[in-house]
């Protein structure tokens, strides 16, 4: 019979050092399936889009968004505990890493009328629920 080999070595059986001991970064969530739009009881109907078509994103001063997310993070939300990980270590006054956290974690969509129209008016309430 032939000699046993040990097994190899994984960082999940290595012993803890520096290198394998942290945690890693949580990855983004992958990006949502760009085909069909998604459908809407409502009537409207969601279609993937890009943070290049929305109006003056390159231009926005995410300073009181980002206070806003931090507030948000407080709260440990079992869903955003990714996110939240994930934009802890970015600094108040990096608005360019920012807009990039937003970019890697969220997704716009467009919303479109029954009949098609992409121009109208939205009202929108935020209720949360912890």
């Amino acid at each position: 019979m032939p000699p046993r080999r040990p097994a190899p070595v994984t960082q999940a059986s290595a012993p803890p050092t520096a290198a394998n001991s942290a945690p890693a970064a949580p990855a983004a969530p992958p990006p949502p399936a760009a085909s069909a739009a998604l459908p809407d009881p409502a009537g409207l109907a969601l279609r993937p889009a890009s943070f290049a078509q929305l109006p003056g994103w390159q231009d926005d001063d995410f300073r009181g968004l980002w206070q806003a997310w931090r507030r948000d993070c407080r709260a440990q939300v079992r869903l955003l505990a990714g996110a939240c990980a994930a934009s802890a270590d970015i600094a108040d006054a990096d608005l360019q890493a920012q807009r990039g956290f937003f970019e890697q974690w969220f997704r716009p969509w467009q919303m479109l009328a029954p009949d098609g129209h992409a121009h109208g008016l939205v009202t929108g309430y935020f209720e949360p629920v912890y």
